[in-house]
């Protein structure tokens, strides 16, 4: 039996191998807008263009016929314009000889964002769908395609098991319909299918630690996580990718997000042990399982424990109905479980995401090729509007759109809204993009995905002249608890691949969320430590291991950085969750290997753009030479961004990047 993992990797590796060897697209007749097409709208000045695709239907049968007179659309309550007007219809079951597959990815990407093609990703939850399930599904879904899919439309596979970074547009279906036919049961529910990494694996040997034996939770618990994880990151993509609609076929039989399990909370296996430091196989110093591999780090368990007993999955749903709304993403689901005599609430949980984002689900039915040809037929066509907003300001806020259609019975669904862009922002989208490789501050903002609201305990790293510097936060619910009010010890162990270790202990006093602990590791030269940190409480105990790169730097260090009420004599502490509010300021230091001629301290968005003028910086307040900056977040909109640093000396230059988050 093949592995899903492998199946889709077969498949995405399939339209990838397709894209790269078909030729450039042709012009064809897969979408017909009306005869009486407008042209393309001219940029003005200070204004927003925005686009609308709007879905009317009347007893689920798209509404034809409509004039722009009968349309009418409110920004945030105010009537707006409609400039541009267009019906857009898509001709179903073209040949594959007729469709064209992007030449990469890249391009895939390209012609995604063009309003006029639609976007489709079929994803296999195959946690929540049976052997006999995926056996059904795969009629339907090949149906769907085939009959769905323009010449000029795009579709992607995705499973929980597949980095988002692996989705792949393309339009030949071929591929996809052989491996569905070939690997039908891909489908993992109600069987065992074993451990998938070697994280699960280690979370079954927990599992007996806790002498819960089989069908203990943490594996389940795990692998809800990840499929909540895959579908967070997948509304994100496609958000990033078009504010137009992105259409989601959600192949699953239902599940149930629940809450925080409470009876795992105060769950230990560790019994408060350390790992230990000593020598390990070979002879070679180690900590925690590299010394002994044969023996299971408890206090991992300890950590993984608390972190999975602690998520809330029901509001993790609900928020990600939220974001797939504004990001115009619209799910249709299809539970491939079968009639069922009654509804369950697997099933209700598959309605409630198709209800919240616009589409709808096919539940509990045996004519699944007749659930999805009317999913088939609910996207053959749409209206796209374009107006200029008459609110000029650049805020950098979400602004609601609602479309109203002045025709009796009519249910119209529509873009919900969008981000209002700053004047840099707006800039910044005008500017021609590239499309090679990730740059440096794609990788920095990248990293901000690893702040999660179910994170018990962030740290971070950075070699410095005086040692390893290892900080911790914990977030306010977490600092909250009786286990933590009184304080914590926090110890930092470090080995490097020579066998060097080195230990450090610090207290992180009452009432405080953060402490520092600087590792004397008595070598500075360049290199990879690891290290495992670990917070003790009252009767709580957190660890987390991270690696600390030393940097060949020659002019400036890695950042450190603090966070503080907005005050100026507001007291700083560690920031190591990169997220902040806009009533705090952030202080960033970088400290000098050497003296420059010159630095320069910018603001930059996401895309890399800077954003006004350089920001002021001066010499630091300590013993030690630095740079320091100090940005109060006020002024800021919610979103992401990176603070660079540039300094020369002479003919030579070094940058230094530090991204951040603004939440509310």
């Amino acid at each position: 039996m093949v592995n899903p993992r492998r199946l889709l990797i077969r498949v995405l590796a399939g339209l990838s191998l397709a894209a790269l060897i078909s030729g450039p697209a042709s012009t064809t007749r897969a979408q017909q807008p009306t005869p009486q097409e407008p042209a393309p709208p001219v940029f003005r000045g200070g204004t927003t263009f925005v686009s609308v695709d709007v879905y009317p239907r009347r007893d689920g049968t798209f509404v034809d016929g409509l004039d722009v007179g009968d349309f009418q659309v409110l920004e945030d309550g105010i009537p707006q314009k409609v400039e541009t007007f267009q019906v857009i219809r898509i001709e179903p079951n073209p040949a594959d000889s007729e469709r064209r597959d992007p030449n990469t990815k890249a391009d895939g990407d390209t012609q995604a964002a063009d309003p006029r093609n639609r976007v489709f990703v079929v994803y296999l939850d195959v946690r929540h769908t049976s052997i006999a399930g995926a056996h059904y599904a795969r009629q339907p879904v090949v149906d769907f395609l085939t009959r769905t899919i323009g010449s000029s439309d795009l579709f992607g596979v995705l499973t929980q098991y597949v980095p988002i970074s692996q989705l792949v547009f393309a339009r030949r279906t071929e591929t996809l319909e052989a491996e569905l036919l070939k690997y039908w049961p891909w489908g993992q529910l109600g069987k065992d299918s074993g451990l998938e990494s070697a994280h699960e694996r280690r979370l079954a040997v927990c599992e007996v630690l806790m002498g819960m034996g089989p069908g203990a939770p943490l594996v389940d618990l795990s692998r809800d996580d990840l499929l909540m994880t895959s579908l967070e990151h997948l509304v994100l993509r496609l958000g990033d990718l078009r504010d137009e609609r992105k259409n989601v076929l959600f192949i699953s039989e239902g599940w149930v997000p629940r809450g925080p399990r409470t009876e795992l909370l105060h769950v230990t296996v560790s019994d408060g042990d350390l790992p230990g430091v000593g020598v390990g196989p070979g002879g070679r110093i180690g900590i925690g399982r590299s010394m002994q591999p044969h023996l299971e780090d408890r206090a991992w368990c300890d950590s993984e424990i608390a972190r999975l007993a602690n998520i809330d999955f029901e509001k993790r749903f609900l928020a990600l109905l939220t974001s797939a709304a504004r990001a115009n993403v619209s799910f249709y689901p299809v539970d491939v479980g079968g009639l069922r005599t009654s509804a369950s609430r697997a099933t209700d949980t598959l309605r409630t995401l198709a209800e919240n984002t616009d589409g709808f689900a096919v539940v509990s039915t045996n004519d699944l090729v007749g659930g999805v040809r009317r999913i088939a037929n609910d996207l053959s066509a749409f209206y796209l509007l374009g107006y200029y907003s008459t609110n000029t300001i650049a805020n950098g806020r979400f602004r609601q759109i609602e479309v109203k259609v002045d025709r009796p019975g009519v249910r119209v669904s529509a873009r919900r809204g969008y981000l209002a862009p700053t004047a840099e922002m707006a800039a910044a989208a005008a500017a021609p993009r590239s499309v090679g490789a990730p740059s440096a501050v794609d990788d920095a903002i990248g990293r901000l995905a690893l702040a999660r609201d179910d994170t018990e305990m962030f740290v971070s790293g950075t070699a410095t002249a005086e040692g390893l510097r290892v900080a911790i936060e914990l977030p306010a619910s977490v600092a909250a608890r009786e286990s933590w009010r009184d304080g914590a010890t926090v110890q930092a162990v470090a080995a490097r691949s020579g066998g060097a270790t080195a230990t450090a202990t610090t207290e992180m006093p009452a009432g405080a969320r953060a402490a520092v602990a600087t590792v004397p590791v008595g070598d500075a030269s360049p290199g990879t430590w690891q290290v495992v940190v670990q917070a003790a409480g009252r009767d709580a105990r957190l660890e987390r291991r991270i690696e600390i790169v030393a940097p060949v730097a020659r002019l400036v260090g890695d950042a450190l950085a603090w966070r503080a009420a907005s005050s100026p004599r507001a007291p700083l502490r560690p920031l190591v969750d990169p997220r902040l509010t806009r009533v705090e300021r952030l202080r960033v230091e970088w400290p000098l290997v050497a003296a420059v001629d010159s630095h320069v301290t910018r603001l930059l968005d996401r895309a890399g753009k800077p954003l006004g003028q350089p920001l002021p910086s001066s010499a630091a307040d300590t013993a030690a030479p630095a740079i320091v900056v100090d940005v109060p977040m006020a002024p800021l909109p919610e979103g992401d961004y990176v603070i660079e640093l540039v300094a020369t000396r002479g003919e030579e230059s070094e940058r230094r990047l530090l991204a951040f988050r603004i939440v509310r």
